[in-house]
Parts: structure tokens; C-alpha cells; sequence
């Protein structure tokens, strides 16, 4: 799915186009698959590269734009807009498909499967996570390369485990499907659509968003950064309690006094739908207990908290719609360069046209550190970097908005993929430094582990080196933010990756009791 909104239409300078209504309106625009839709389903697909399926007939350039902007008009029946795709996806299916954990023991299996990864055999695996000696190692093989990768692993010595034997199966069981009349009533009964029991359509979340400006608007303000590739847009939400006489601020001085500031952002790849349910989780905490008379309340109130709960929107659709596994942005970018080849591709027939390949690994696509190290230049490659730095507009525009240093901001969270890991980056930092970030996360860890029954949340805290394009790097060595954490949620479960819905709520409310403990520790507040 492709469809584009006109910049044009819009202005970032203009405070009414991004009022809650303008996103109501856009929540119909996106079309979204559901039971009456014509999908194709493919029992054998590369997951890394898996291009949309062309129409038969091919319409003009010239009309296509013409399509593309009456879409916009307003009917006259006062009907609802809604944009069907010019392409027909298609929707992947995983039977067969398996999840397997490497065991690597020593640097030198780490940096076989490094290299292999990217390489060009690399890109018929699936890389959930890894390599590395000191966490998992988790790929995805589909039944045709079950053979040829095993040899693999059997000639350079590397133990493997089949967690899952048809990933499907666990695909099918992660999400159950709401009826419409169910959808109905608990929009009606809630105000929004959003659950942590289920994970939600881009558009369910946006509304969520709209429903809390709506609600608090003397807390919750929305900050649009702009817009995605393909015209969703990036929206972050900003908590702060207002000054008043409680807040032991002499009046005169109120302008004056600066919070400091935590950013949590989540979605980054567009496969990690738990980190997007916990982070609007998260949100959701901070509203509702801003006006405690208890320490949780007095730190919420204490500092100015912006929230992210989708930075890769684009790619989270498309990973929703069609294809659970995808992890990039869905931008276009040529692998060559060649004009002649570029013409070609422009007025061929789809049959006649090169493969294409879409998106760009948001996380290998920040200023700092680009493209020095575990990032691929093949742009068919899940671990593609991008044709330049900050290439991505949900890059560039989250970017900007972090090196604004009116938001001082002290400490910045990216909540990520499973692992029950804390990481931050560590290359350039003095031993003192490096053990009081480490030490901050570990609090975190034992606060959070107390609210848990038999210390159960085993999570490690290290330190990263030798990223590169990272956003937690960029945070960091970039934006100058004193404090820089991914977050990795917990692995507890046989579909480790496919958490199941109804597992949402328990692991959201951990990563929240982490983040209250870092900032609880830190007394920045």
C-alpha cells in the first residue's frame, strides 16, 4: 500500500491545519484490508524483499496525480473520503516458516554471522535479533533455506534451537480480531478505540491522541513534527502539568523556569508492535495519575514528558496489513543512479520493470556514525542505511526536533524489541560516566522488579559499542541528551517476538515501572 498526501494541502506553519479535526478526517483516508477486500495470499515469500504486486494496466503519470488530489476534494454528499490503493499488496503468509536461536560462544561466531547478515545469503534469513555473545540470536528461515542454512551454521560450528516450527501459527494467535460492533461499543463506552489487550491500526492510535487533547487539555498538548513518506503523520505528545501555587515557583519567575524533560519513543521498527501498545500504555499511566498525592504523582508532575508512540507509522501499517515481519520505512529510493535506467523503469510496463524494493532501517539512518558499521548498502536489505544520512522524513523531522534545546530534555528512552535488555551507547564515555548511566538503569530494573512477585524481571544492563546510525546514539552524541536508553522488553514467553495481546498490559506496566525507577533514582526532578 502507497498513498501519498500532498504537501501541498497542508502547512506546517499554520496551527489550523493540524487541528483534531484535520485528523479525524485523515483517519478515513487510509485504506486498511477487511473482509470483503480481495487479498492474495503467498505460502513462499523472501520476507526481506517482497515488493508490491502491480496492477495489470497501469495508469498514466499525469492521471494518477489527478486521482491522487481529487481524492482529497470534499464530496458532495458529504460521503466519506477514503483512498484505495493504486497496487494491490500482498499479504505474506509464514506457514512453514521457523524461528531459530543461534548459540554463539565466542567473537569469532559473532563475527561470522555479523558478516554473513549482511551479506547478500544474509538477506534470505530473517534477523529478529543479534548477532552477539551476550544476548540472543534469533532468525527466521523460511522452508526452502532451511537446508542450505543449516549447512551454514554446521560448517563454522554454530549450535542452534527451532523455537518456533511454523511461524503462522504464532502470527495468527497474536492478534485476535475485534467484531465492528465491538469496535463500536468500546468506542462508545471508552471514547476511543484503543485497548492493551489487542494491538491497533495507526488510526486507532492517532484517535487515542486526539481523545486525550480533547479530554485534558490542560495537560496534553499534541506537537506535529510533519509528516511520513507516505502522508501519515508524526505526532509527539506532550505531558506537563501546569504551574500553580503548589509548585513553590514565585510567579515572576515562572516563565523563566525550565522543566527538565524525558522523551520516550517507540515504533522505531515497524514489526515491534509491543513497544507501540506499551508505549501509549505508558501515556496513558501518565495522564491518570498526574494528579496523585503520592511520589508517582509528584514525578510526572516534575518534569515535561514527550511521547512517541509511532515514529515509523508507514511501515507499521504495512507490517499490520501484509507482511508481520517488516521492519522498514516504505520510501522509494533508486539503487542506481543511471538516468537512462531510471527512464526505463519510469515508462516500461510493470511486467517489463526492474524489482523494486522499498524502505530504509530507520535505526541505521541518524546523522551520527552513518553507515560505519552492521548497516548494508543493498537496498533490498532489511539493514539498508539509507542513499544518505537522515534521508527518511521521519528521521530528519524527529532530528530536528531533538536538537531544540528549549525542550530540555535530560533523558531520552527508545522502547524496542524483546531481549530484557537496557542498553546505552558507551563509546566515548569516562568510567565515571559510564557508571552512573549504567547505574540509573539498574535502578530502574530494581524498582520495577519489586512490583513483581519472586523477582522475576531478570533484565541486563550494558553498554554499546560500535553502533552506528543509531537513535540512541544521535541522542546522545548528536542532540547532547546527558542520559540515552534502549529499552528491550521482556522474553518470557514460547513466541518470544508474536506476544500475545492479552500479555500486553503485564509487560507495558513493566517497562513504565522501569522508567518511573530511572527517574526516581536520577532526583533530576
Amino acid at each position: 500500500m502507497a498513498w501519498y498526501q500532498p504537501s501541498f494541502l497542508f502547512s506546517n506553519d499554520n496551527d489550523e491545519a493540524f487541528s483534531s479535526t484535520t485528523h479525524r478526517n485523515w483517519m478515513e483516508f487510509p485504506w486498511q484490508p477487511n473482509e470483503d477486500d480481495e487479498i492474495e495470499s503467498i505460502t513462499t515469500v523472501n520476507p526481506v524483499t517482497i515488493p508490491p504486486v502491480t496492477s495489470s494496466t497501469e495508469e498514466t503519470k499525469t492521471s494518477n496525480f489527478f486521482n491522487i488530489f481529487t481524492n482529497f476534494l470534499p464530496s458532495s454528499k458529504n460521503e466519506k473520503l477514503k483512498v484505495k490503493p493504486r497496487v494491490k499488496n500482498r499479504r505474506v503468509n509464514y506457514d512453514d516458516y521457523q524461528l531459530w536461536r543461534l548459540s554463539t560462544k565466542t567473537k569469532e561466531e559473532s563475527k561470522v554471522l555479523e558478516d554473513y547478515k549482511i551479506s547478500d545469503k544474509g538477506m534470505n534469513v530473517h534477523w529478529m535479533k543479534g548477532p552477539s555473545t551476550r544476548g540472543f540470536t534469533d532468525v527466521v528461515v523460511s522452508p526452502e533455506y532451511v537446508e542450505s542454512f543449516k549447512d551454514f551454521l554446521d560448517d563454522n560450528d554454530i549450535q542452534f534451537d527451532v523455537k518456533i516450527r511454523d511461524l503462522q501459527h504464532a502470527v495468527e494467535y497474536e492478534n485476535p480480531r475485534l467484531t465492528k460492533r465491538d469496535q463500536i461499543e468500546l468506542e462508545v463506552m471508552n471514547g476511543h478505540p484503543l485497548t492493551w489487550y489487542r494491538y491497533h491500526h495507526y488510526r486507532d492510535i492517532h484517535s487515542y491522541l486526539d481523545y486525550l487533547k480533547r479530554k485534558y487539555p490542560e495537560f496534553v498538548e499534541l506537537i506535529q513534527l510533519g509528516w511520513s513518506f507516505e502522508g501519515r503523520p508524526l505526532t509527539v505528545v506532550k505531558v506537563s502539568y501546569p504551574y500553580d501555587d503548589s509548585n513553590n515557583i514565585s510567579r515572576p519567575f515562572r516563565n523563566f523556569f525550565i522543566k527538565p524533560g524525558i522523551f520516550i519513543q517507540s515504533g522505531l521498527e515497524a514489526h515491534e508492535w509491543l513497544s507501540i501498545a506499551s508505549a501509549t500504555y505508558i501515556l496513558n499511566n501518565l495522564i491518570m495519575n498526574i494528579n496523585s498525592n503520592d511520589t508517582l504523582g509528584e514525578t510526572i508532575r516534575g518534569a515535561d514528558w514527550y511521547v512517541m508512540p509511532v515514529l515509523n507509522p508507514d511501515g507499521y501499517e504495512y507490517s499490520m496489513n501484509y507482511d508481520r515481519l517488516w521492519q522498514k520505512t516504505r520510501s522509494k529510493h533508486s539503487q542506481s543512479s543511471d538516468f537512462w535506467s531510471s527512464l526505463f523503469n519510469w515508462f516500461s510496463t510493470p511486467e517489463n520493470r526492474t524489482e523494486e524494493c522499498f524502505g530504509v532501517d530507520v535505526n541505521r539512518n541518524f546523522e551520527y556514525n552513518w553507515m560505519k558499521r552492521d548497516a548494508s548498502n543493498e537496498i533490498c536489505s532489511d539493514f539498508y542505511g539509507g542513499p544518505e544520512h537522515s534521508s527518511e522524513p521521519e528521521v530528519k523531522l524527529l532530528s530536528k526536533f531533538l536538537m531544540e534545546k528549549d525542550k530540555n530534555i535530560e533523558m531520552f528512552i527508545s522502547l524496542t524489541g524483546y531481549g530484557q535488555k537496557i542498553t546505552f551507547p558507551s563509546d566515548h564515555l569516562s568510567q565515571d560516566k559510564f557508571d552512573e548511566i549504567k547505574d540509573v538503569a539498574r535502578a530502574g530494573v530494581k524498582m520495577a522488579t519489586k512490583t513483581l512477585p519472586n523477582n522475576e524481571l531478570k533484565f541486563s544492563v550494558e553498554g554499546k559499542r560500535k553502533v552506528a546510525g543509531t537513535i540512541d546514539q544521535f541522542a546522545m552524541h548528536k542532540a547532547k541528551i546527558k542520559f540515552s536508553y534502549a529499552i528491550e522488553t521482556r522474553d518470557d514467553s514460547y513466541d518470544k517476538f508474536f506476544v500475545q495481546g492479552s500479555s500486553i498490559e503485564k509487560k507495558a506496566k513493566e517497562m513504565f515501572d522501569v522508567i518511573y525507577g530511572m527517574i526516581s533514582f536520577l532526583k533530576i526532578l
